[in-house]
């Protein structure tokens, strides 16, 4: 898979409902486990959810992952950890990741259907795809 590839995949993939996304739990006002601290991604999480990074890792490799870590931290092993029909994997694809990852991260991206206007424009600014319009936004 190229870049764009890629791109396309995370972009059909995901809404607000299936991302791999930790909220903040709050009881009694005191921060509880199981989230990240202020929410945030998860390579692998409930109801086997993945984020965008970790749906293009080899199966095999998912357990080697953190639950929560920033992408740069992998770069030295991307040949390993990757598919072997993805394109981007050498140690500078960092950068790449990261931008994937933030897609996937950030909620204003994402409506309960599919990619928000925000979404679109940040892929065409980050990535230079262009993703149509599914007509459907909130």
């Amino acid at each position: 898979m190229t870049k764009e590839d890629i791109i396309r995949d995370v972009a059909g993939h995901y809404n607000l409902q299936n991302r791999s996304f930790a909220k903040p739990s709050f009881v009694d006002g005191f921060l509880r486990k199981p989230s990240f601290r202020l929410g945030g991604c998860m390579f692998s999480g409930p109801e086997g959810r993945r984020c965008a990074f970790s749906r293009f890792v080899k199966p095999e490799k998912l357990k080697e992952l953190c639950e929560y870590t920033l992408i740069d931290q992998y770069a030295s092993r991307f040949d390993e950890l990757l598919r072997d029909d993805i394109e981007p994997r050498h140690p500078g694809a960092a950068v790449f990741w990261g931008a994937v990852q933030e897609l996937h991260d950030v909620e204003c991206y994402w409506t309960d259907h599919g990619l928000s206007a925000a979404g679109r424009l940040y892929i065409k600014t980050t990535f230079y795809v262009e993703i149509e319009d599914s007509g459907v936004e909130l």
